[in-house]
């Protein structure tokens, strides 16, 4: 994942409080054993960035869930989306 911005939920909170959210995207990976993940990811209305969001252990990194629907509930308490694009 070159050339993506991730950042960890504090900072992430924090760019959608200021720019608020143009959508949110939940995205269907494979790791290395060919388990399915998620990872998500918001775009920020005012600068059109998308933010992945990241874990203070691996801030360079995407955040994996093992389920979609882990994903859409840490986002929701998160930034308090409602709304959901999953790309599978």
């Amino acid at each position: 994942m070159k050339d993506r911005k991730f950042v960890i939920e504090p900072e992430l909170d924090v760019a959608v409080s200021q720019g608020g959210i143009k959508e949110v995207f939940i995205s269907q990976t494979k790791n290395d054993g060919d388990d399915i993940e998620y990872i998500a990811s918001v775009q920020i209305k005012r600068s059109g960035d998308i933010l992945y969001l990241a874990t203070r252990r691996k801030p360079n990194e995407a955040r994996k869930f093992k389920s979609v629907d882990v994903a859409i509930s840490a986002l929701s308490k998160l930034i308090g989306a409602e709304i959901f694009t999953v790309l599978l």
